[in-house]
């Protein structure tokens, strides 16, 4: 909680310059904010005179506390990113520009041992592309409304169950868009996805089972899909610094807009959400473990290992790609770029990542991690290959 006495707080290094505030406003209201800008741009601007290299963000919460104990939260946050490069003779800037603003008003109630939370989240994405040919840059925007509520019920210390839903209404306005050929995707002007959940939380022993599910239905223009995602996560106590953790489940979601003209692979980029439901949802099957460890000195150690088994319904960082420089299958035939078009692929991520950290608080904190991951997408006639996102 924030103190009675207000908190400045300003940092400044190489990656970003920022400043915190917190303070109390009368007994029941607490105010947080916080703002960033990279200083890192200047560095790269300054060695680099064509380069251009921005970004920024801020947070803001505004907490009140009524009398009969129940809480409204507004919270504000936004993001902005701006890279490309500048005309060394006219000074002109061709660049790319992301971003998002979001509110969120909160409202939560604590009844014995239920307790109900709801608000609406409200904002816009917005993604300019380079300019074409120096003409101006026209920026795509996308404006969003979502209502949810959640409820839980707490049966005794060892079980607890919760569940919720949301109405998430997207304006996609990118109708332009539309692939001319009508082939691959088309973008409706605007969609709304329905969504209920539900969970469980177990507990015997040394043994916590969370088992969960999720039910979507996607009604974007005239195209409708319905997935449905079950879910379960595991922990053991192997000792008092030692836990065993494991999770499966199945995750679905619309065709993500990303593009690839490599070494620069970009995605997925925001305000594009709307293309291409049509051909399906993307689903992935998704399986970790990990084990965590205190070690001395307050630090905590994970190792993760994880799997994920992926089918695409439209991957858009293969469109007209040349398919036979993969190397994946140099005797096949693939068929000309023009023509391919990359529906219902196949694809693989796995990979471990060893994470030592000091918890934020302490007079020293921080982490390191090490990770290797491959990821591969596996097209029929072609054979498989690494994709583009692969690190």
């Amino acid at each position: 909680r924030v103190t009675d006495d207000a908190l400045w707080v300003a940092d400044l290094s190489i990656i970003s310059t920022s400043l915190f505030r917190a303070q109390k406003i009368g007994e029941d209201t607490e105010l947080v904010a916080a703002a960033r800008y990279g200083t890192l741009g200047y560095i790269v601007e300054g060695i680099s005179s064509d380069a251009i290299l921005r970004y920024w963000d801020y947070q803001t919460r505004v907490s009140h506390r009524l009398k009969n104990g129940a809480l409204f939260k507004l919270t504000l946050i936004g993001v902005g990113d701006v890279a490309g490069e500048r005309d060394s003779n006219d000074g002109s800037e061709d660049v790319v520009r992301v971003g998002f603003h979001r509110a969120d008003l909160r409202y939560r109630q604590v009844l014995g041992k239920a307790w109900l939370q709801a608000g609406v989240q409200g904002g816009y994405d917005y993604f300019a592309p380079p300019a074409d040919d120096g003409g101006p840059t026209s920026a795509v925007t996308e404006w969003i409304a979502r209502p949810y509520f959640e409820v839980g019920y707490t049966f005794s210390p060892r079980l607890e169950t919760s569940l919720g839903g949301d109405l998430f209404y997207q304006d996609f306005g990118l109708g332009f868009l539309n692939d001319p050929s009508g082939v691959l995707f088309r973008s409706p002007d605007a969609g709304v996805t329905m969504g209920l959940w539900a969970q469980t939380e177990w507990t015997y022993k040394k043994l916590t089972v969370t088992p969960s599910a999720r039910v979507d239905d996607y009604r974007w223009g005239p195209t409708r899909a319905t997935s449905f995602d079950p879910r379960v996560s595991v922990a053991y106590a192997i000792h008092k610094s030692l836990t065993a953790k494991a999770s499966a489940g199945v995750f679905h979601g619309p065709p993500r807009f990303s593009f690839a003209e490599p070494p620069i692979v970009f995605g997925p980029v925001p305000a594009f959400d709307g293309l291409g439901l049509e051909h399906g949802l993307n689903r992935s099957l998704q399986y970790q473990a990990s084990v965590e460890a205190t070690l001395p000195g307050d630090l905590q150690a994970t190792l993760t290992g994880f799997t994920h088994d992926n089918s695409y319904a439209l991957d858009f960082s293969l469109i007209g790609q040349d398919l036979s420089v993969t190397g994946a299958n140099p005797c096949a035939e693939p068929p000309p770029p023009e023509l391919y078009a990359p529906l219902h692929l196949r694809g693989r991520a796995r990979g471990a990542e060893l994470l030592v950290r000091r918890r934020l608080g302490q007079s020293v904190f921080g982490w390191l991690s090490y990770a290797m991951s491959q990821s591969d997408r596996t097209v029929a006639g072609v054979g498989t290959f690494p994709f583009d996102f692969d690190q």
